[in-house]
């Protein structure tokens, strides 16, 4: 709340003029064997990258439900 409050307007001088303010142009597109979101594989790189994350992700979430259990009895 107090730092919405201390926020003050932007400076006429930071505005952008008109023909500063062009479209951007296109980004290029993505090679076509890039494994990214919606790519629809899953290799063995991408398996064992899962399993780095999930494991020690899985253990935190079955230490805390462990932990806190006794609470709920």
């Amino acid at each position: 709340l107090i730092c919405n409050l201390l926020v003050k307007p932007v400076a006429p001088k930071w505005f952008m003029e008109p023909p500063e303010v062009a479209p951007v142009p296109a980004a290029p597109k993505a090679a076509a064997s890039s494994a990214g979101v919606g790519a629809g594989h899953f290799d063995l790189t991408t398996v064992l990258a899962w399993t780095a994350v999930g494991l020690p992700i899985a253990w935190g979430i079955w230490i805390t439900v462990t932990k806190a259990l006794p609470l709920f009895r």
